[in-house]
């Protein structure tokens, strides 16, 4: 989510990143990162995210910590991200990144979000991804 934060800004897309939890948390939970590239010696996993996150800031990112979205569909050429309270995030494109640690809870909160969203690609709803 970072890593599409920071190039998307860096393009000069509007970036909005809906953020359930805490930013990073997948590289948080490394104490040391040793295969990132430009870190000869490694990089603290928490660094790493402070660091993505500063720099998708200064490109124009727009970070919101909310509830997790529960529906994304398509409204025209829009996708239309709808939170369970009714709020609304009206954008021309959603990429949607699930981090997952070893847990079973965290997969279990992986195969709960695919099943709440739907891939929608040129204007069309693909099958839900939990039915694949």
């Amino acid at each position: 989510g970072l890593a599409a934060a920071v190039y998307g800004a860096s393009e000069g897309l509007r970036t909005l990143v809906i953020e359930p939890n805490a930013i990073g948390r997948a590289s948080r939970n490394q104490l040391m990162i040793r295969n990132y590239l430009g870190f000869t010696r490694g990089v603290a996993g928490a660094e790493l995210a402070h660091r993505a996150w500063e720099q998708a800031v200064l490109f124009g990112a727009e970070f919101i910590f909310s509830e997790p979205a529960g529906r994304l569909a398509a409204r025209g050429a829009n996708r239309v991200i709808t939170f369970p309270d009714q709020t609304e995030v009206v954008a021309r494109a959603v990429l949607v990144t699930v981090g997952i640690s070893s847990t079973s809870h965290s997969r279990k909160n992986a195969r709960h979000a695919a099943r709440l969203v739907s891939s929608v690609r040129r204007g069309r709803a693909l099958p839900e991804m939990g039915n694949r």
